[in-house]
């Protein structure tokens, strides 16, 4: 009766041991556990990390080509040629159009993320850290460095007409033409004026306005004395020009170096943080390269 139970047992076993045989038993881990879920899991996550590389490239395009503009900008502020707004108005236009694009990064990641932990729920992806409204802080700076960059370039136009008169109305003088050189001065007194009355002008440019009205007034006595024919005061004239034309020089060079300073602090700020920005990107773009080539 015993023996029977115990054979009985053992076909039952036996028939369980076959059945799980043939048909394959189970893994603990559910990942593991039906390989066309577990396929789809890897084509959802394969679809994931595109989708989250796309939009970083798309991101990294928009900001190096921003960062090209506000550069040119920069430069147009710092030579001084060239209109500088154009291109800084372009940029901060840029950066608000490819606030969507961010947007969609930032959906992106967070759908490459939540894919990620679904196949393996121990993986992370590096979060997306770009705000929108980073975008659109910057394009306000842009903005503004447009308009202070114009007044920027405004005023080195004006040092260089001032500059330009003086130079004219001495060769002019030296040639025998006083007539000539008087009008050439006539022509450095409004940009003086609008010089002075520039609020935001570096330091150095009281000291030059005062050292270049002292070259004006000794070149114009200087014509006056011509034009009069008083040798004697033509004398003394050209003795206070040459007395201040070293300071003069000095004071050029340094306005120079000022203006090129400023100019280029017009667009720092927001150039150092589309440069930051560029790069947080540049290091997600690789995260998600490493995970794909991975």
């Amino acid at each position: 009766m015993i023996r029977g139970r115990f054979a009985r047992t053992g076909v039952a076993l036996l028939l369980i041991v076959s059945v799980a045989l043939l048909f394959g038993l189970r893994a603990a881990d559910p990942r593991l556990a039906d390989p066309t879920v577990a396929a789809q899991r890897a084509a959802t996550l394969a679809q994931a990390e595109a989708a989250a590389a796309a939009a970083t490239s798309s991101v990294g395009d928009l900001l190096r080509v921003t960062i090209d503009d506000a550069r040119l900008g920069a430069a147009r502020t710092i030579v001084g040629n060239d209109p500088p707004a154009d291109p800084l108005l372009a940029a901060a236009a840029r950066l608000e159009a490819g606030i969507d694009d961010v947007q969609n990064a930032a959906r992106a990641f967070a759908t490459l993320d939540g894919t990620a932990r679904a196949v393996d729920p121990g993986s992370a992806m590096p979060a997306w850290q770009t705000d929108p409204a980073d975008l659109a802080s910057i394009a306000g700076q842009l903005r503004d460095a447009a308009g202070a960059a114009t007044a920027f370039v405004g005023h080195r136009q004006a040092t260089e007409t001032v500059l330009a008169g003086l130079a004219s109305a001495l060769a002019y003088l030296h040639t025998g033409d006083p007539a000539l050189a008087a009008s050439r001065l006539v022509q450095t007194r409004a940009p003086i004026d609008e010089l002075a009355g520039w609020q935001a002008a570096p330091s150095v440019l009281s000291v030059w306005l005062d050292t270049t009205r002292r070259v004006i007034d000794a070149v114009d006595a200087m014509v006056s004395a011509t034009l009069a024919g008083d040798q004697a005061s033509l004398n003394a004239a050209e003795m206070r020009y040459a007395a201040i034309a070293g300071t003069a020089r000095e004071a050029d060079t340094a306005l120079a170096i000022a203006l090129t300073e400023g100019a280029a602090a017009t667009t720092a700020v927001p150039l150092a943080r589309l440069g930051r920005l560029l790069g947080e990107v540049e290091r997600l773009r690789l995260a998600v390269t490493a995970v794909r080539s991975g």
